[in-house]
């Protein structure tokens, strides 16, 4: 049976008792991606502790104010509002959809830059307005500017897949990395409560 230490016990108490608001707020109508991350943050703190009896790294959110007018000026176009929310906020996950990915916000970073795609052969990135929002080893998390959709891009085959309608929709459908694991790798909740 899996073992966590005393203090991983109370971390986990803690998180499990922050699911079921985060988890209310972020499936909303009205939340907001900074909600949503958060509430994707508790699962995985849930999952990396069940897991490994840690956290994987110390995970949040915070807001942060980058002007997109000049970008827009330089691009010729206007920034989707979803892609201008993600990239206002500074985090970093690692999540599960079809393909595991990571997944960062827009601190330190041109936007600029994120949407240039010269260096891509692939007529489908290189028409629209695509922009990197993350990636994997196999390839590039590309939000479409014009629709609003995130796709996986796999540079081994030169293929996009959809993985999603929206940024929303991924974070509300995707997994922690560490909850993939199998039962019996796992700390079993009910043992928390035992005397």
């Amino acid at each position: 049976m899996k073992e966590i230490s005393e203090n991983a016990k109370k971390l986990l108490i803690e998180n499990l008792e922050k699911l079921p608001y985060a988890e209310k707020q972020a499936k909303n109508k009205h939340s907001s991606l900074k909600q949503i991350i958060e509430y994707f943050i508790i699962k995985d703190n849930i999952a990396s502790l069940r897991l490994w009896g840690t956290l994987a790294e110390s995970k949040f959110v915070t807001t942060i104010n980058p002007d997109f007018s000049e970008a827009e000026k330089i691009l010729g176009f206007e920034i989707h509002p979803e892609l201008k929310e993600i990239l206002s906020l500074n985090f970093y996950i690692e999540g599960v959809l079809e393909y595991g990915f990571q997944l960062d916000g827009g601190n330190h970073m041109n936007i600029v830059q994120k949407f240039d795609k010269s260096n891509f052969k692939d007529n489908f990135i290189c028409c629209g307005h695509f922009c990197t929002i993350g990636g994997a080893v196999e390839g590039l998390l590309e939000f479409d500017n014009d629709t609003g959709a995130v796709y996986f891009w796999d540079w081994e085959v030169c293929e996009h897949d959809k993985m999603a309608d929206s940024v929303r929709e991924m974070l509300l459908n995707a997994k922690s990395i560490w909850s993939v694991a199998y039962e019996d790798e796992l700390f079993p909740l009910e043992d928390l409560y035992e005397k």
